[in-house]
Formats: C-alpha cells, sequence, structure tokens
C-alpha cells in the first residue's frame, strides 16, 4: 500500500481521538496484521478480523492515554512531597541532601522530621497490613492454618477453588468447606493488593481464576527436564492459548513461551508493574510481545495448572500468596512514595538539587563543588565506590534479588545455607544480647529499662499461646517472619533460597529456638509498644510525653495523627488497651478528611476517605515494624545495602560479596540501627547519662551471660573473670559483633579459623585454612595437617552444633572423628584452652574419651 494511504489512516486515527504517536503505532499494527493474514492465506476473514484487531488496538491506546494523564497527575503531586521533604531534611540536616534520598528510600537515624517515614517503612506497613489481617482471617479456622504449610491434598483444593467459580460466583467446587474458605480469603487479599496498585499506577486487569504461579529456576534449566524446550513443550499442551496468547497460533506461542522463560529465569516477573503498567506507552505493534514479560500463564483447568507446579514449581499455592503479596508491597511503596517511574523521579530530583546548587549565591565555591560532587557520586555506577544512592535504591527496588546467573546464584546460596546450618546452631545463645536493645529502645518510648527487661523476660516464657494471642500478634504483623521464614535473615541477609534448603532452613532455627525467640520478642515489644502508647489515650499532643513525641515525629506523625490514634484504641482480649493500625478503617468519616492524600481530593467521598484510612494503617503499621526492629535487632534495606553493594546473585562480584559478608548482616546492623541511631539516648538531645550506663552494663554483662551460655553448651567452664580480653570479648558480644567479633580479641575464632579467615567469611575462610595443608605437608609438619583437616571437616558438618545438643554430639562423635584424624589433637585443644583463656572443660575429653 502507498504511503499516502497510510498517512490517511493515521490522519483518520487521529480524527477519532488518537494522538499522533497511538495513531501511527496502531496503523503500523494494522498493516502488520494484514501482511500476516494474507501470509496465513486468511484474506478472506481479513475485514473481519481486521475490525477485531482495530477494537482491541484503540482500547489499549485509550487505555494508554488515560494512565499518562493519570500518571502525569501523580507525578506532580508526589513530586511536590519529595521536594517539601528534601527542603525539610535539608534545613534540619544542613543541607545533606544525599542523606535525604537516603531517607525517602530506607530510612535515616538523623533527628529530622520524618526520616525514619521511608519507602522500606511504608513496603513494610502494607505486607503487614495484608499479610497480618489475611493470616488473622485465616487463624478464625485454626485447624485451617495448621493445614497450610503441610497437607498437600488440602492445598491443591485450595488451587481447585481459586481456579475456578461457580456460575453464581461462590466457590465450593470440591466440596472441600475449608478449601472454599481459603480460596476466599486469597482472592480478596490478591484483589485489595491489585486495586492498590492500580491506584498507584498501574494497569492491572482483575482475572478470573487467577492463582499465585511460582517457578523453580533450578528444575527449568536442569538438562534432564530439557531445559527451554523441554519446559515450552511440558507447558504449551496445558495451556488455555486463546487466554495466554489470544491471537497467536502454536508456533507464535511457542516463541513467546520461550520469551516467558528468559523472564523468569532474569527475574524480569519480579520486578513488579511492567512498562505498560507504569504507563509507558509501547506501541500496539509490540504489545504482543510485551505481554510474556509479566505474563500470568492461564493454564486450561486446575489439575493442568498442578501438574506444573509439580514439575516446575515451588512451594505451594500458601507461600506463593505470600510472596504475591511482598512483590506487590514493594511496588506498592514505591509508586506511592516514588511516583509511577521511581527511577526517573528519583533522577530527576538530583539533576534539580545541583541546579538549585549552583545557583545558591550564599554558598562559596568550594561548597558548592563538594555538594555537586556528593550529588554526582550517589547515582554512578561501581561495586566499591559507587553510588549509595543508587545502591539503596536497587536494594529498595529488589533488583539485588535477581540472578543475573540463576545456576551460579543456586550453587552459591547452597553454599551459604550450609554455612548457617554447621555455624548458626548456638545463634539463640548469641541473641541473649536482644534483651539490652529491646530495654534501651522501652526507655526511647519513656519506660524505664527496667520494664523493658521485664517486659522481653515475660514474652520469652508466656509466649502468644491461644487464638485471640495469635491474632493479636497478626495485627502487627509480628508473626509473619516466622510464616515466611525468614528468621535466618538475622544472621545471613543476603540470600533467598528455595525448595528443600528454604525448608531445611525454617526447621533447623526453629529446632535452635532461634524463630520463637524472635516472634515472641517481637510480638511482646509491640504488644507492649501499642499499649504504652494507649494508655496516653485520654493526652492532648501538647501533654503527650516528650519521649513518645520524639519518636512520632521522627516517623513523621503530629498532632492530626496523635488525635486519630487515640479513636484507634481498643480493649483487646488480653484485658488491656492498644492501639491497633486495622482501626484506621474504623474511624468515621471526618477524622479521615485530614489525612485524604491529594490526588484523591477530587474522587468520590467514600473512595477518598477508604484510601486515607489504608495509608493511615499502613503508616502505623510501619512505625511499629520499624521501631520492632529496633528492640529485635534485624537487617533493612540500608544494611543489605552495604553488604550487597547493589550487585546481584550469581554474578562473580555478587557472589563474592555476599561470601565475604556472610554473618556480618548483624554487626552492621548493630552499627546502624543502634550505635548511630544513638539508642541509648531518649529524645536524641545530649547524653543521657543513665541511659548510657544502662546501654553499657547491659551490654557487657549479657554478652558475658552469652559467652557463658556457649561455654556451658561445649562442656567447658566459664572463662576467667580475672582476664580483661574476657571482658572485652563479652563487650563485643554484647554488642553486637557476634561471630564478627570473635576474632577482635582473640588469636582464633570460635571455629578455629584465623582472623583473616573470619574477615573473609565463613566459606573463604574454609578455602584459606584447607590451602595451609599442603605447605604444612611440605614442610613436614603433619600433625598441623592433621589439625586443620580435622577441625575443617568437623566445622563445616551440618546441624551437629545445634546448642542444646552440643556436648552430646561431640563426645558422642565429634571428638571420635577429630582423634581419630589427628591423634593427640584432644589433648593439645585442652592445653591451649588452659593457657589461652585459663579454661578448662567440665569433663576433659581426652579423660572420659581414653585418648
Amino acid at each position: 500500500m502507498s504511503t499516502a494511504t497510510k498517512s490517511d489512516c493515521i490522519s483518520s486515527a487521529m480524527e477519532a481521538g488518537a494522538s499522533a504517536i497511538h495513531a501511527e503505532a496502531i496503523v503500523e499494527e494494522l498493516f502488520r496484521k494484514k501482511n500476516e493474514l494474507e501470509a496465513q492465506g486468511k484474506l478472506d476473514q481479513a475485514e473481519r478480523l481486521l475490525g477485531e484487531h482495530v477494537v482491541t488496538l484503540s482500547e489499549e491506546a485509550r487505555i494508554n492515554a488515560a494512565l499518562q494523564r493519570k500518571h502525569a497527575a501523580l507525578n506532580v503531586i508526589i513530586r511536590r512531597d519529595v521536594d517539601d521533604f528534601l527542603d525539610n531534611f535539608e534545613a534540619e540536616a544542613k543541607g545533606d541532601t544525599v542523606e535525604g534520598l537516603m531517607a525517602m528510600l530506607g530510612g535515616s537515624h538523623k533527628r529530622v522530621s520524618g526520616a525514619r517515614a521511608s519507602v522500606t517503612a511504608r513496603r513494610w506497613g502494607v505486607m503487614h497490613s495484608w499479610g497480618g489481617s489475611m493470616m488473622k482471617e485465616l487463624s478464625e479456622r485454626p485447624h485451617v492454618e495448621d493445614m497450610l504449610g503441610k497437607d498437600k491434598d488440602f492445598l491443591a483444593n485450595v488451587v481447585r477453588e481459586m481456579h475456578e467459580l461457580k456460575p453464581d460466583g461462590r466457590r465450593g467446587l470440591t466440596g472441600d468447606q475449608d478449601a472454599a474458605f481459603v480460596a476466599e480469603i486469597f482472592g480478596k487479599y490478591a484483589e485489595v493488593a491489585r486495586i492498590r496498585l492500580n491506584d498507584a499506577g498501574a494497569y492491572i486487569r482483575h482475572l478470573d481464576g487467577w492463582t499465585p504461579q511460582s517457578h523453580d529456576t533450578g528444575k527449568m534449566m536442569s538438562k534432564s527436564l530439557g531445559k527451554q524446550e523441554g519446559w515450552v513443550d511440558y507447558v504449551l499442551p496445558r495451556l488455555d492459548l486463546e487466554r495466554s496468547f489470544p491471537g497467536l497460533n502454536e508456533a507464535q506461542a511457542r516463541e513467546a513461551l520461550a520469551e516467558v522463560y528468559n523472564n523468569i529465569l532474569t527475574g524480569q516477573n519480579r520486578l513488579g508493574p511492567n512498562a505498560r503498567e507504569q504507563g509507558v506507552f509501547l506501541g500496539p505493534m509490540n504489545l504482543a510481545r510485551s505481554k510474556g514479560k509479566s505474563r500470568v500463564l492461564h493454564f486450561k483447568d486446575a489439575d493442568a495448572f498442578l501438574e506444573y507446579h509439580d514439575a516446575y514449581g515451588r512451594g505451594n499455592v500458601f507461600s506463593g500468596m505470600l510472596e504475591h503479596l511482598e512483590r506487590s508491597a514493594r511496588d506498592v511503596a514505591l509508586m506511592e512514595k516514588l511516583g509511577p517511574n521511581p527511577e526517573s523521579m528519583l533522577m530527576s530530583v538530583i539533576e534539580e538539587r545541583k541546579r538549585r546548587v549552583r545557583l545558591d549565591s550564599s554558598l562559596t565555591p568550594e561548597q558548592r563543588q563538594k555538594r555537586i560532587g556528593q550529588l554526582n557520586r550517589a547515582w554512578t555506577d561501581g561495586t566499591f565506590g559507587g553510588g549509595k544512592v543508587k545502591k539503596l535504591f536497587a536494594e529498595v527496588k529488589g533488583e539485588t534479588m535477581i540472578p543475573e546467573n540463576p545456576t551460579a546464584a543456586r550453587i552459591g546460596s547452597y553454599v551459604r545455607a550450609s554455612q548457617s546450618f554447621s555455624k548458626l546452631g548456638s545463634a539463640t545463645l548469641s541473641a541473649v544480647a536482644d534483651l539490652t536493645t529491646y530495654a534501651m529502645s522501652s526507655r526511647v518510648i519513656g519506660k524505664n529499662a527496667a520494664e523493658g527487661y521485664v517486659d522481653a523476660i515475660t514474652s520469652l516464657f508466656k509466649g502468644r499461646k491461644g487464638k485471640d494471642a495469635k491474632q493479636l500478634a497478626y495485627s502487627f504483623g509480628t508473626m509473619l517472619d516466622g510464616t515466611l521464614g525468614d528468621i535466618a535473615a538475622r544472621w545471613n541477609a543476603q540470600d533467598s533460597t528455595s525448595g528443600k534448603i528454604h525448608q531445611a532452613q525454617n526447621w533447623f532455627f526453629k529446632a535452635s529456638w532461634l524463630t520463637q525467640w524472635t516472634e515472641r520478642l517481637k510480638a511482646g515489644y509491640s504488644h507492649a509498644l501499642s499499649n504504652h502508647l494507649a494508655a496516653r489515650r485520654g493526652l492532648s499532643w501538647d501533654a503527650l510525653d516528650a519521649d513518645i513525641k520524639a519518636v512520632f515525629n521522627h516517623h513523621g506523625f503530629d498532632a492530626r495523627h496523635w488525635e486519630a490514634f487515640k479513636k484507634m484504641t481498643t480493649i483487646e482480649a488480653d484485658g488491656k488497651w492498644h492501639l491497633l493500625p486495622e482501626n484506621a478503617r474504623k474511624l468515621s468519616g471526618g477524622d479521615l478528611d485530614a489525612f485524604v492524600p491529594e490526588g484523591l481530593k477530587e474522587t468520590s467521598r467514600t473512595k477518598r476517605r477508604a484510601k486515607a484510612a489504608e495509608r493511615l494503617e499502613a503508616d502505623l503499621m510501619g512505625f511499629y515494624a520499624d521501631e520492632t526492629m529496633f528492640a529485635v535487632l534485624e537487617p533493612d534495606d540500608r544494611t543489605r545495602a552495604v553488604i550487597v553493594q547493589g550487585t546481584r546473585p550469581g554474578s562473580l562480584m555478587g557472589e563474592l560479596v555476599r561470601y565475604i559478608m556472610q554473618f556480618k548482616s548483624f554487626p552492621i546492623a548493630y552499627s546502624q540501627r543502634i550505635l548511630r541511631g544513638q539508642r541509648f539516648r531518649k529524645n536524641g538531645a545530649g547524653l543521657d547519662l543513665p541511659g548510657f550506663t544502662h546501654f553499657l552494663a547491659g551490654t557487657v554483662l549479657l554478652g558475658y551471660a552469652a559467652q557463658v551460655a556457649k561455654d556451658f553448651s561445649k562442656g567447658r567452664e566459664p572463662k576467667s573473670v580475672a582476664k580483661w580480653q574476657t571482658w572485652l570479648a563479652a563487650a563485643a558480644q554484647g554488642g553486637g559483633a557476634g561471630i564478627y567479633g570473635d576474632f577482635l580479641f582473640s588469636a582464633a575464632n570460635r571455629y578455629g579459623g584465623g582472623a583473616l579467615g573470619t574477615a573473609a567469611g565463613p566459606t573463604l575462610g574454609t578455602v584459606a585454612e584447607l590451602l595451609k595443608v599442603p605447605s604444612y605437608l611440605l614442610q613436614g609438619e603433619g600433625e598441623k595437617s592433621m589439625d586443620t583437616l580435622g577441625r575443617e571437616a568437623m566445622g563445616n558438618l551440618p546441624f551437629i552444633n545445634l546448642w542444646y545438643a552440643r556436648a552430646a554430639v561431640d563426645y558422642a562423635f565429634t571428638y571420635h572423628i577429630k582423634e581419630m584424624i589427628s591423634p593427640g589433637s584432644l589433648r593439645r585443644a585442652e592445653k591451649r584452652l588452659e593457657r589461652e583463656y585459663d579454661q578448662e572443660y567440665f569433663f576433659p575429653p581426652s579423660d572420659v574419651l581414653g585418648y
């Protein structure tokens, strides 16, 4: 056809209301479609098929145009909020724009209004609101909750109930009322997440029969299963092709599936809204292929879905639902805080701030150069020395969890998981130091340290038993970590395992009691904080404790929020008053009007008030999550950004930094949250001598208690209190250094490796020790070589170092093996222990075993 004919078509499309860009793209796609039909010999159907295609393309163009207008409005509103925040931060933090950008993303410890109201906090708030509420509803039937993680047949029925509805919209296809109950709840929260994503700028259509999909990349890359070709061959006959790839024939569907395969392996399906959902017009000619990048594969029926899951999936529908909510919460937080295109927003803000600096006549040339240099470096590439804002953004966005090489990433995660199994059996004993951070966090909000210790110990021994106690814990989202299996992140924050290894980690940390310890302390602190705030419900903002006001201000809460919070308090099943985030939904319309997001002023009154309640609930939930992580220390996005340096697993540098930084997340988090956060002070002002004294005393004494407990678990007497090294080591242990601090005050770490080995991480440290063996042999030092082999072999055996079974395993098994590998090693170890630490075994192994 001639160019003039094509131009006429473009003009007609523009007269119908399409923009010039959209009109040209629509016409190009129609001509492409016409040529395709001609090649297929379907010209007799061309008029009808092209007519249907025109309707589809026009609808796509109309939707994209509407999204562009919506995004433009959202960007204006959010940009104003971003600029207001940075203006305030710069004013209070003496022009530290880069830290202000870091605060927006992951929170800051600078005492600036709203410095903790970050993207990270919003993500926690949204996820805990959704996940906690969902689990609370599921816990209405305790037997159902018990089946979610282990009853395969029941979970299969849940999938069947989710996949198909009765004609009247009700569930109940399987006759399993419990499965229908769970499916209804899962569907409800999937819809809640979809609507909130759309409100933030996405465009995700409702899908009947939607079920969360998960893919095991290891199985997909398995040679025995045929890798890409085998995967496509397996999945294709089980798909509803018309729903999955409308308008494509089988050959084209295979081509699209190959792209889906690559997108799953590279993690593109985990990045949330695709370009079209973010409002970037791709052009109709790219629509068919672009759909595959975040496509939900539509299976013929539930059984086809289950067959695929057995062959190529991971987890189950329950874990898949939690992962879906987690990813959605991440995307929601980014878009609500930074707009539909967060990366463009940040880059634009940085350029604007540089322009302001250049025009600021109050700055000297040197000051201008320094600030512009800081802003330039904030968004640069590079593993070491690269831009810290860019690295934190990669962490917040989730890019550092997407493998560059899935095989290498999988192998690395398995190796590091094995180190956890062999090294962290006594982590619960190290966690005794949590009592100090718990007490100091209690003091920050206006309680005294003694109350904090009592609350912590009560929480540990009392626990959260029974339906009512569990539902209250879910109201704060504090039991989700155990549900998600993320307890290991306290010490090992850089990996995301799956499948059997993930299950083994969950079992291991439950067996060591670390899961229970962490969950009980977190639940106890959030409950105590909630009760402490609710007890002041009769006070005005001006009469409120200065400590509480300071903490509120740090999270961006003011008098408006306090007036609403007072109306969100209720008496719960434990007989105490609590300030519950979910009660934001019960506030009156007048109470909510003060919190309506600016972008919703023109929407219906009912919708804008509902969205105000949603934001208020998430912000208060984020506040509880953040403050609880001060009390029961865990790594956050800023910690992980330091650990992985913006790298992706499976890359050379990504794997190297993950090996080196293994087990160092806890001390880094301690440095960031406790030391830099100055949790030994109240109101962030001046030196609080009583608080600082409590902090030091608790750190040293509980660090010593942790050491005594670990020595006792190994059958040893406590280290001598007369040695100054004992107390320095106790300070390091209680002060968050943990494993990393062991070598600071001794010649060797607790596993026998040297300081260099510990600094390089357990895996590289083990390799370094084993490389010494040939050197020892060449030097004729066979005893040293055998000692090294025995030590490393025993130090890397998984599951044998659980603290309560350590001594029994040692006497029954480990010591025998060590002595067999290196005769005389037990006696030498006993002498070294006595010489270096003035310490002995209760029952010397060499005597008991007769060596």
